[in-house]
């Protein structure tokens, strides 16, 4: 029972580093892509 409740805890721990990891990686394509997108509006402005 000691090693199913282990075994648990590790994947569980797993999967939030993982889906933490996935967060991560959508939030600065959003940074990104907002930043270009603020970048060629900037530019739309200038010319």
């Amino acid at each position: 029972m000691g090693s199913f409740s282990h075994e648990v805890i590790f994947f569980v721990s797993l999967f939030i580093i993982k889906s933490n990891e996935w967060l991560a990686n959508i939030s600065l394509n959003t940074l990104q892509y907002e930043t270009g997108y603020g970048v060629a509006y900037s530019l739309n402005i200038k010319y």
